[in-house]
């Protein structure tokens, strides 16, 4: 048994050993739970369409995915990932999805205790991570079948939730777009329904994760006690921090200490959200989220009546906030650096029969959308201070023209990153980009395209957003390659 030096004097904080820490309780710690916890995915045997795959699959049939060669499995495959293991795993359980075909998968799930790996999950809320802070009523950008959990069909939880509250059960298509509410409700019934509780510490914040040498120990079989320890060489991992008494509290409940061989940084982006680091912006009438501003018109602090509020930013968060002012009827000033026809912008990539309300945010943006009340778009214009008399300081990007507007409100959405604090060095060191942070748009975690491993640190892997996947479908592939990878390593060193 491999044991950190530090193992038998660490304070008040007794450290615990587990094969894997993993870092977050969104769908990425989920998915990644349910494989370590011994559910194993195989191929059923029903022909897929990709002929070559088809091919490789009936080659181990009746050997788990998780044992087989994932690189081999995954290459050549294309999709909107550019994770080869994401894309294995998309196309197997939901074949053919970007056709907009809606195929049984092809893959069946054994429990196998004998495979099970110790782990814990930290996560700051109640399983679903972010899910649970959003806004119950918005729509969920990806379709409801994209939203699933291995081995677990939304639709039929659907079925159930609403059978629950009205007494019927009316019908549920896959291809309808779920609400925030019942997306988080499934995501915490998943972690009961499927007995992953054990494993899942919440109301947690991890306040440092560094390495620390290893040992190994002999104890004697009969009292139990150390009869010998020596250096080995291994590296661990030590995870620290605190739980709370639940949401909002400031109470700490006690500290945590963990010993581990792999850390899984599943943290997702919405833990500090960007700023535009102007004057003025730490004003109590400047707000960073989309919730709080629901929050400002459900208090009736913005109404119709109020001074305009001004938003900005050009992507999905600044449009949902555009669509709560509309219908509510709050004046808005919206202010975005790029033009409004640029193809980068988000709402390009959405299909229109799909997404209705965020093409006519965009129809808005360019002046091409009619009987539009209450709202004044700024394409190419940026802050450039904020006064707390309520005043903002508005210039186009080309300095020709500047504009001081009284506003109610003032809220910025600009994108968020994962608060990596607790990381040596805020994770420098450890993007694609090595002098520069983390950022999940331009620097992602440098890993490898298979198993999610860091280049750079032995045991130490990143899921989700951190590595570029930011679609549920896509993240549980990701916690396969992770999964399959830790399974391998334990399997090792289990060997005599």
């Amino acid at each position: 048994m491999i044991l950190p030096g530090s193992m038998y004097n660490v304070g008040s904080c007794q450290p615990q050993y587990t094969d894997a820490v993993i870092v977050g309780n969104g769908p990425a710690g989920i998915s990644l739970s349910y494989l370590l916890a011994g559910n194993r995915p195989y191929f059923n045997s029903k022909q897929h369409h990709n002929e070559i795959l088809n091919c490789k699959l009936y080659e181990q049939l009746g050997v788990s995915i998780v044992d087989q060669d994932l690189e081999y499995l995954s290459e050549g495959l294309e999709g909107r990932s550019n994770n080869p293991v994401a894309l294995l795993f998309d196309t197997l359980n939901h074949p053919q999805a970007d056709l907009g075909h809606e195929e049984e998968s092809h893959l069946e799930w054994r429990l196998e205790e004998a495979s099970t790996v110790s782990h814990v999950v930290l996560g700051k809320g109640l399983p679903g991570g972010a899910w649970q802070m959003m806004e119950g009523e918005m729509l969920t950008l990806s379709l409801g079948s994209w939203m699933e959990l291995p081995s677990s069909n939304f639709k039929e939880f659907l079925r159930k939730q609403r059978c629950s509250y009205c007494g019927t059960s009316p019908p549920v298509c896959n291809t309808e777009r779920a609400s925030v509410k019942d997306v988080a409700a499934y995501y915490a019934d998943y972690v009961t329904e499927n007995r992953l509780d054990k494993y899942f510490k919440n109301f947690c914040t991890v306040t440092s994760v560094r390495q620390i040498p290893g040992k190994r120990c002999t104890f004697n079989k009969e009292n139990g006690e150390l009869e010998q320890e020596s250096d080995e060489g291994k590296t661990l991992w030590e995870v620290e921090g605190y739980r709370s008494a639940g949401p909002g509290s400031d109470d700490i409940v006690e500290q945590f200490c963990y010993h581990t061989s792999n850390v899984v940084l599943a943290t997702g982006t919405h833990d500090k959200h960007n700023r535009l680091l102007v004057s003025g912006e730490t004003c109590s009438f400047v707000h960073h989220t989309v919730a709080d501003f629901e929050r400002l018109i459900r208090n009736g602090e913005v109404a119709a009546d109020s001074d305009p509020v001004l938003i900005v930013g050009a992507g999905l968060s600044a449009a949902d906030a555009i669509l709560a002012a509309q219908q509510n009827g709050v004046p808005v000033l919206h202010a975005f650096r790029k033009h409004a026809a640029d193809p980068n912008l988000v709402f390009s990539r959405l299909p229109p029969a799909l997404y209705p309300e965020y093409h006519r945010i965009q129809r808005m943006m360019k002046g091409t959308e009619d009987h539009v009340a209450g709202y004044e778009a700024l394409p190419e214009y940026e802050v450039k201070s904020i006064r707390d008399d309520g005043k903002v300081v508005l210039c186009s990007l080309d300095g020709n023209h500047c504009m001081t507007v009284r506003v109610s409100r003032a809220v910025i959405l600009i994108g968020a990153k994962s608060d990596l604090s607790f990381m040596p060095n805020n994770c420098h060191g450890l993007g694609i980009f090595p002098d520069r942070p983390i950022d999940c748009k331009s620097n992602q975690f440098d890993a490898d395209l298979i198993t999610n491993e860091s280049i750079h640190e032995s045991g130490l892997f990143a899921l989700g957003a951190l590595i570029g996947d930011t679609f549920v479908r896509f993240i549980i592939g990701g916690a396969l390659g992770v999964a399959a990878e830790i399974s391998r390593k334990k399997h090792l060193s289990n060997k005599p």
